[in-house]
C-alpha cells in the first residue's frame, strides 16, 4: 500500500499529538509523585491507565523477542524489581 505525502504527514501529526498527550500525563503524574502528594480517584485512574499502557507495550516487546512469563507472579516479581531499581 502506497501512502501519499499528505497521508504520511497526517499519520505523523496524529502520532506526535498522541505522544505529546502521553508525555503530558506522565509529567503530571511525576509532579504529584515528586511532591509526595496522595492521589485522588481520578489521578489513580490516570496512573493505572499509563502503567497498563506501558506494561502492555513491554509485554508485546518481550513476546516479540521470544520471552514469555510462566504466570502472573513471575511477571509481578520483575515489575517489583524494576520499580525498586528505578532512579527517576
Amino acid at each position: 500500500m502506497k501512502l501519499t505525502k499528505r497521508q504520511l504527514r497526517k499519520i505523523i501529526k496524529e502520532e506526535k499529538t498522541k505522544l505529546l498527550k502521553e508525555n503530558e500525563e506522565l509529567e503530571q503524574y511525576q509532579a504529584g509523585w515528586n511532591a509526595g502528594q496522595s492521589f485522588g480517584p481520578g489521578e489513580e485512574d490516570l496512573i493505572m491507565s499509563i502503567l497498563q499502557y506501558y506494561f502492555g507495550a513491554a509485554a508485546r516487546d518481550l513476546e516479540e523477542a521470544g520471552v514469555y512469563f510462566k504466570d502472573v507472579s513471575q511477571m509481578t516479581r520483575y515489575i517489583k524489581m524494576a520499580a525498586d531499581e528505578y532512579q527517576g
